[in-house]
């Protein structure tokens, strides 16, 4: 193959990926939402329910650990 053939061939390929690269991101784009008739649901965001103490934090008491003198 000489170099001209090969590269009119790797610029018909650049073309032709490039082509369909931009038609499937152009009809995503475009199709987004339009499935089934249904649209996109957003809800917000809930807190979350922690708990008070952590089993696994021997640090995370109220009184850091010490033990208090009964007054």
């Amino acid at each position: 193959m000489t170099p001209e053939i090969r590269l009119a061939v790797i610029l018909l390929m650049l073309l032709f990926f490039g082509g369909l690269s931009i038609y499937f991101t152009v009809s995503s784009i475009y199709r987004i939402g339009k499935e089934d008739g249904e649209a996109i649901r957003i809800e917000h965001i809930r807190q979350l329910q922690l708990q008070r103490k952590d089993s696994t934090n021997i640090f995370n008491h109220q009184d850091n650990g010490r033990k208090r003198s009964e007054e």
